[in-house]
């Protein structure tokens, strides 16, 4: 039987410090859900050089119609293997403590990071307000409200966060005053384990189109100037 593939999803990595412009010291390494749906639908990663590939069968026992893999969504680690990276990388593309690079893919654009915090799925939040009543809301990516609680107690200093239902993602805080009038807003990607020093940040993509051409990616570093 015949098998072939194509590929759902293309990322090219840059870095304009070196010469040819191409960049192969990183990995992407699914988050558990992500590599669920992978063998769920029996897709292949694949890398070369600069090059990320995510595959998916056209043809063979394992064929996929591209009309059911229109909006799955993928998470991935990125991982960066080569440490002189960092010598050599503009600070934009550079985390501090205890924080992470999201890169939110685009369509047929070229991706570029945000800096989030990274906390574990379960914490206490530091509520910033001394005043009282406070009111914390935490949305997710999709901006569906998790949270919605009106804090009227001084002496209460932090709220428990609890994501572990909703799993690893990127989360947003809005802390405000009632009435309305000191807004304070915390960005976050919660991660199952922290402290983990190969992390350097997530990649993520959702499928948009059963057209495989469209979803064509690219992560170009700069430099240090």
């Amino acid at each position: 039987m015949r098998t072939a593939y194509e590929i759902l999803i293309s990322l090219t990595v840059s870095h304009k410090y070196f010469s040819d412009k191409g960049f192969n010291g990183f990995e992407l390494i699914p988050d558990r859900k992500t590599n669920t749906l992978i063998n769920d639908l029996r897709l292949l990663t694949k890398k070369s050089s600069n090059n990320w590939f995510l595959l998916f069968q056209t043809e063979g026992v394992f064929a996929v119609d591209p009309f059911v893999l229109v909006n799955k969504e993928f998470l991935f680690s990125l991982e960066i293997k080569d440490n002189f990276f960092y010598s050599v990388t503009d600070e934009a593309y550079q985390h501090g403590n205890n924080e992470m690079l999201f890169f939110n893919s685009t369509i047929d654009e070229q991706i570029v990071p945000e800096k989030r915090k990274v906390y574990p799925l379960k914490f206490n939040y530091s509520i910033h307000h001394s005043v009282r009543p406070v009111n914390i809301t935490v949305t997710n990516a999709k901006g569906s409200e998790l949270l919605n609680d009106t804090i009227t107690d001084l002496t209460v200093k932090d709220r428990e966060i609890d994501l572990t239902v909703n799993g690893e993602n990127i989360y947003n805080i809005s802390e405000d005053s009632v009435p309305a009038g000191s807004l304070t807003n915390e960005r976050l990607f919660a991660k199952e384990v922290t402290g983990d020093n190969t992390f350097y940040g997530m990649v993520y993509f959702k499928i948009i189109t059963a057209d495989p051409m469209a979803s064509k990616y690219q992560i170009d570093f700069e430099a240090l100037t």
